[in-house]
């Protein structure tokens, strides 16, 4: 029974992380960055739950760009630094290039190629 309960509770973990990517990526797409920081903030809740360490990089990542695009350029260079050290250490290529793509937007932000 218990089992169940546990079995339960993670899909449901699951599925509400699945929600919160896609419309944290909608809601970004669309230019509404609070509201994709609110989704990016749940699905570290939910990583911390799964004990999902590739999860909870991932969503502080968009955490880093959520500042980016703010212009909070050393609170995403913070983040991304030490997101980077914890990519390197899973030996996730994927959440490395996730890595490399938040530092070049950080880059184009810096150097004025992007716009607020």
């Amino acid at each position: 029974m218990l089992l169940n309960v546990l079995i339960c509770q993670k899909i449901k973990l699951m599925v509400e992380n699945a929600v919160c990517s896609t419309f944290g990526g909608a809601y970004a797409t669309l230019q509404r960055l609070g509201d994709a920081k609110q989704y990016a903030e749940r699905q570290i809740q939910i990583a911390e739950e799964l004990g999902d360490q590739r999860l909870k990089c991932r969503a502080i990542l968009y955490i880093a760009l959520y500042h980016v695009f703010q212009g909070s350029l050393n609170e995403a260079e913070r983040i991304l630094n030490e997101q980077a050290e914890i990519a390197k250490q899973l030996n996730d290529p994927e959440l490395e290039g996730y890595v490399q793509f938040v530092n070049v937007r950080l880059e184009q932000m810096r150097n004025g190629l992007l716009k607020l």
